[in-house]
């Protein structure tokens, strides 16, 4: 379905203000022209946007930026710090603004600093990053009634200690400068924890340098857990399924602090239009299929079939294939001929993605660097539209699973079987993805119930793609799905506080941030939010409209409090 987007005149005027190097590539023509146009341009943008707002509304003079500090006469415009420019280091400046917009962040950074057992004169000298960055997101979460600019450079020159390679005073992306930043404050942590000269036998049998007897109910490892496994990590749970024999080859979890997701692409450098975040998220889970894939269960299969056909049963061979538990490393096939068991050797199999632990701040980064047929790097243009509130459930393990356990009931009770499967992969996958949540310190009691029938019941025979002969899902058991699943009633809600938007070309350009910024009765009489729209050390509120036109390339969100 078509989607309108009403564009804003704020995100005009960024546009214009930061694409202005496309007239550079116009060959033969005078500086004076490029001048010209400009300026014309600039006008008419300017006076036929001026028009617009002020004959729809959309614009109240205490918007425009410089304009009186009040609206009416009992609400006025709240501002938060600006960062300087350094050089090149807009790329650094609009993740920093966005990590002090999510209110869990600045008090994880502050945890260690109060809990450690380092002396006050200490601190800046074995955690300098930390130090200088918590002590920067404190004066960029406060809320001010005038406009003050900081300057980043303690925080460039601590993290240059850790990403030497990476250089903080030339154009970067912003997205790998996020990484860069998050990478460096885990291994700070860990530099503090564990001496650099330590051996694996000293770390194990050595007490903790972080134990404190005085921290009632907290052990060694859970401080280290609260410290190093900060509100961004989050875990994605990866398995391969053979399409043949519906076994699980593989699965992997991995930990992930930023969600990678590419654009739908319409053409080469344009973006589907009306393309929504939640399309980008589908598209990431969707199965991906893997062709010629070798599959030790299929040949097993293919031994059993050939042994079953044999009018006189080998029983003991019959009896070792059926028993084998190392399919890929096995020496099964030394008892057939080579012509006995007739198999190609290869399968088609199925990968499927599942966010399978949710973090507390969700960064989202939509890949536009794309690459053309031609080899050179573009950058993929187009509005992705995205929602104030993000549900995340339905694309975790746990939703899956529970929909799969409700068409496994509803089609055993129709006498429909499921596919054959070694009940240990469930089990297995099962148990990791309760460590998942042990580990992050989550309480998983809601989820036991659902292990316990999963493991309990005949579902621990069925995989993660249960409709391994085919892609799409007969409309005779459609209802077996979506009858009585109790996952449309679950939520996992997060609020977006930041958007991270960049003007210009992949390579070169500049970056802006929207940072949505609360106030409570401390600072007014009247609590409520604003948005801020912030390039470097430039702060201006700009209206709601403006945030949901922009043309994104990081979204922060943060998990609401009833869903954690």
């Amino acid at each position: 379905m078509m989607q309108k987007r009403q564009i804003s005149v704020h995100h005009l005027l960024n546009k214009l203000k930061h694409g202005c190097d496309v007239l550079s590539l116009c060959k033969g023509l005078s500086p004076q022209f490029h001048q010209v146009v400009v300026i014309l341009v600039g006008v008419g943008v300017g006076v036929a946007g001026l028009c617009v707002a002020i004959r729809k509304g959309y614009f109240g003079w205490s918007d425009i930026p410089g304009a009186s500090g009040q609206k009416g006469s009992s609400e006025f415009i709240y501002y938060v710090a600006g960062l300087q420019n350094l050089g090149s280091n807009c790329f650094l400046n609009v993740i920093m603004q966005a990590l002090a917009s999510c209110s869990c962040f600045y008090p994880f950074l502050q945890d260690i600093l109060i809990d450690g057992d380092l002396l006050l004169d200490q601190k800046p000298e074995k955690m300098p990053l930390r130090v200088a960055l918590t002590s920067l997101l404190e004066d960029l979460c406060v809320v001010r009634d005038e406009k003050t600019v900081l300057n980043p450079r303690k925080v460039m020159l601590a993290m240059g200690n850790y990403v030497s390679s990476f250089n903080l005073t030339r154009q970067q992306d912003a997205a790998e400068a996020f990484l860069h930043l998050l990478s460096s404050l885990e291994e700070e942590v860990l530099q503090y924890y564990v001496p650099l000269d330590s051996s694996l036998a000293d770390i194990v049998s050595l007490p903790s340098r972080i134990h404190q007897p005085i921290r009632e109910g907290l052990s060694d490892c859970a401080q280290w857990r609260k410290h190093y496994i900060g509100p961004l990590a989050g875990t994605i749970s990866s398995i391969l399924v053979c399409r043949s024999c519906s076994s699980v080859l593989s699965m992997d979890i991995e930990s992930f602090h930023c969600l990678p997701l590419t654009p739908l692409q319409a053409k080469i450098s344009d973006v589907v239009d009306g393309c929504t975040l939640v399309d980008c998220i589908k598209h990431f889970i969707a199965p991906e299929h893997v062709e010629n894939y070798r599959c030790g269960r299929c040949w097993h299969d293919s031994a059993m079939k050939y042994l079953s056909s044999k009018s006189q049963k080998d029983e003991e061979k019959m009896e070792t294939i059926s028993n084998c538990v190392k399919i890929d490393s096995c020496d099964c096939k030394s008892l057939f001929l080579p012509e006995e068991v007739m198999w190609n050797g290869f399968s088609d199999a199925v990968k499927r993605l599942r966010i399978a632990r949710c973090p507390k701040i969700l960064c989202i980064h939509l890949q536009r660097a794309s690459m053309s047929s031609d080899g050179d790097l573009i950058k993929l243009q187009g509005y992705i539209s995205f929602p104030q509130v993000l549900d995340l459930f339905p694309f975790t393990e746990v939703a899956i699973e529970m929909e799969q356990q409700t068409f496994f009931e509803n089609t055993s009770k129709r006498g429909i079987g499921p596919q054959h499967l070694l009940p240990t992969h469930m089990q297995w996958k099962m148990q990791m993805l309760s460590q998942i949540y042990k580990i992050s310190g989550e309480n998983i009691a809601r989820e036991a119930s659902l292990k316990n029938k999963m493991q309990n019941s005949f579902c621990d025979s069925h995989t993660d793609y249960p409709f391994s002969k085919s892609d799409v899902v007969p409309d005779s058991i459609k209802p077996l799905i979506s009858g009585g699943s109790s996952s449309s009633s679950r939520k996992i809600q997060y609020h977006l506080s930041s958007v991270v938007e960049h003007y210009g070309r992949p390579e070169s350009g500049h970056y802006a941030v929207y940072r949505r910024v609360s106030f409570d009765s401390a600072c007014s009489e009247t609590p409520g939010q604003q948005w801020l729209y912030i390039s470097d050390d430039k702060v201006s509120r700009v209206s709601e409209e403006a945030v949901f036109t922009a043309e994104a390339s990081l979204l922060f969100y943060e998990r609401l409090e009833e869903h954690l």
